[in-house]
């Protein structure tokens, strides 16, 4: 049997080196990727797809990771647009937990304002508690026998359910970017924000999603609650205005929360705080897309794109990758 020359030997050694250091230059070169755990996609499912199927009721993921009640609340209704004006549905989505506050807000025939009612008592609007809700307002507190609780998650769409004669106009799903009130604003005002959709009537869902955008909408909420005028902070909307003929619209809202306290049957809840903030750094900041499984995958896509560098500032590729998302959803 031959024997390979001893240069030959060398050169095949120095080879296999050269392959392995190309191999980890390349490797130390490459941007480090993530993926989101099981909690957090939860999460963000229920910001972006809240009305979709989840295996699990959702949590925020959170340092605050201990035993809550998970409850998800859906609601259905309708309105009317009148044929002179707009037509309206706004919730106080923050506090539709209880059935016993009105925190839905519709328009009827009577109505002849321009965008949300000022007051609930306005003339042609509707007000009425969410009757699915499961708790009373009156049992939060403070005390051993009261319950804490926060929104994780939810969203508003309506869908035209008339004639094909009378459909059309314009739909406007609007959430205030820091979630501060806006009670009383005309369509032109709501117009005015950059976020805001605005969306030729069919027959197909139009909707908007509810984000956390202060620290408090993170929180567990245990003061006094009490019925407020529609658009009151944390509220979302949808105005359709008219085309000149009554409508009839449906409409559905989904509200995921977490309850602590004096409360039955508590779940695990789990900590992901570097899913959180990856989550933060790409749908903070005046986001609020249409509820949907396309937007919740969009945005995965996006969240796991992100590098650890971009997730511990909440900055750099996040805000690009959050207004890319967001236009995109127009």
């Amino acid at each position: 049997m031959s024997k390979q020359p001893k240069n030959v030997k060398a050169q095949t050694g120095n080879k296999k080196k050269t392959k392995k250091k190309k191999a980890a230059k390349r490797s130390v070169g490459q941007r480090q990727h993530f993926e989101l755990s099981r909690c957090s996609k939860l999460y963000l499912m229920a910001l972006t797809n809240p009305f979709g199927v989840f295996p699990v009721e959702p949590c925020v993921p959170d340092l605050y990771d201990s035993p809550s009640k998970k409850v998800s609340i859906l609601f259905r209704g309708t309105l009317v647009v009148p044929t002179t004006g707009n037509g309206f549905v706004v919730s106080r989505i923050q506090d539709s937990l209880f059935n016993n506050i009105n925190t839905i807000f519709t328009s009827t025939n009577a109505y002849a304002g321009d965008g949300i009612p000022p007051l609930s008592t306005t003339t042609g609007t509707v007000a009425a508690p969410v009757t699915s809700g499961l708790y009373q307002s009156s049992q939060v507190g403070t005390s051993s026998a009261s319950v804490q609780y926060r929104l994780v998650g939810g969203g508003l769409r309506v869908r035209y359910i008339g004639t094909e004669l009378n459909r059309g106009g314009l739909v406007i799903p609007f959430s205030h970017p820091q979630n501060q009130t806006f009670t009383g604003y005309s369509v032109g005002s709501l117009q005015s924000f950059r976020t805001t959709r605005l969306e030729p009537a069919s027959r197909g869902w139009h909707g908007i999603c509810w984000s956390p955008k202060r620290v408090t909408d993170y929180n567990y909420y245990s003061g006094a609650v009490a019925t407020q005028s529609p658009g009151s902070d944390g509220s979302i909307a949808i105005v359709v205005q008219s085309s000149g003929a009554q409508m009839t619209w449906q409409f559905e809202q989904v509200a995921h929360f977490e309850v602590t306290g004096a409360v039955d049957t508590p779940t695990r809840s789990d900590s992901d705080m570097q899913g959180m903030s990856a989550i933060r750094s790409v749908l903070e900041g005046g986001f609020d897309g249409d509820p949907s499984t396309g937007l919740y995958t969009e945005a995965l896509k996006l969240v796991n794109s992100l590098g650890p560098n971009t997730i511990s500032g909440f900055v750099s590729g996040a805000a690009k990758a959050a207004t890319d998302l967001y236009m995109g959803s127009m």
